[in-house]
């Protein structure tokens, strides 16, 4: 797993959190860290984790999107060519 900078963890610590009512997962992740809950080794792992859970809806909608378009040229193309307005 890769380790963060020095640099990087000092910049990290230094920022001001926001308000709860502003807070988003990313903020209550290094809350947690700064509080001693967490390591770093979590909270790469949990940011991880987050960014990979992202991929595999895309890659579905991604698959999803390839496929309706060659039914619509399949279908479509045949007698005009599709054109997006």
């Amino acid at each position: 797993m890769p380790m963060v900078s020095t640099d990087l963890s000092r910049k990290l610590n230094s920022i001001k959190p926001p308000s709860n009512d502003e807070k988003v997962a990313i903020d209550h992740i290094l809350e947690a860290q700064k509080n001693g809950e967490i390591n770093e080794d979590n909270v790469l792992y949990i940011i991880e984790n987050i960014n990979v859970a992202g991929r595999a809806p895309n890659k579905i909608s991604i698959h999803m999107l390839n496929s309706l378009r060659d039914e619509i040229y399949m279908y479509i193309a045949r007698y005009r060519h599709p054109v997006l307005t």
